[in-house]
């Protein structure tokens, strides 16, 4: 006879804010799909950290999808390749750098990644258990299918939130 649930009123009572009914259909429509960019032209896994700077030096992208000639092989962060170059090890090739992030190109898929069909909330969490802000989205069927990347940007923007360099400062915060 409420018009609100007895549980979403008792939470919100004792200062809970949970999701309501309301918002479980508009969270499951956002996937994977929904936020999806197209991915800049992937480094060759052969390139050396110093080339593979200077082809992303540029870029407001933190992590650059690398690839050998069987396809996709994981993510190059831009700072992986900053301390190798700075470690002495700038003739390294990029293959040798993801080996040694996270990727191995051995085990295929074992590099972070989500799937167009993901939603948008396991992105954000497999980007907060790995601590990156780029993650390629591959294909089920072969890994090695790069469809392309999702940013964090991409998931706030999918969300509805503004990014903090965006937001208007209102004069007296002091966040």
């Amino acid at each position: 006879l409420q018009p609100e649930p007895i549980y979403e009123a008792l939470s919100r009572q004792d200062g809970l804010h949970l999701p309501t009914g309301a918002f479980r259909p508009h969270a499951s429509r956002l996937r994977v799909s929904t936020a999806i960019r197209e991915s800049p032209e992937p480094l060759p896994s052969d390139l050396t950290v110093h080339y593979a700077l200077e082809r992303v030096q540029d870029s407001t992208l933190a992590s650059w999808p690398v690839e050998d000639a069987e396809g996709f092989v994981g993510m190059v962060r831009k700072s992986d390749l900053t301390a190798a170059a700075g470690d002495g090890r700038g003739d390294s090739s990029l293959r040798q750098i993801v080996l040694s992030s996270h990727a191995a190109l051995d085990d295929v898929g074992q590099f972070p990644h989500v799937h167009l069909d993901q939603p948008l909330g396991q992105a954000l969490a497999r980007m907060g258990e790995t601590r990156h802000t780029v993650l390629p989205v591959v294909s089920r069927a072969n890994v090695r299918i790069l469809l392309g990347l999702v940013t964090l940007a991409d998931i706030l923007q999918a969300y509805g939130v503004d990014r903090p360099d965006q937001v208007p400062h209102v004069e007296g915060d002091t966040r």
